[in-house]
């Protein structure tokens, strides 16, 4: 059975990168988003200026190791 994926923004919070409040606004502006105008959850907090986009790729790998390794 697959394990299920980890959200990035959760992610992101439990290792402290972003706060919950950040975690919730980038979340709640993605999810007002039109089907066409879809944005994916690094790409808005980064542009936001909560975090930087070197940073969301080296989580982005780490959870993946983490994944393969579970």
């Amino acid at each position: 059975m697959k394990k299920k994926r980890v959200p990035i923004g959760k992610f992101l919070v439990a290792r402290g990168l972003l706060s919950v409040e950040e975690e919730r606004a980038v979340a709640e502006e993605q999810k007002n988003l039109d089907e066409d105008d879809y944005e994916a959850f690094g790409r808005i907090a980064v542009r936001k200026g909560f975090i930087t986009a070197e940073a969301v790729k080296e989580a982005m790998k780490e959870r993946s190791r983490l994944e393969k390794n579970a």
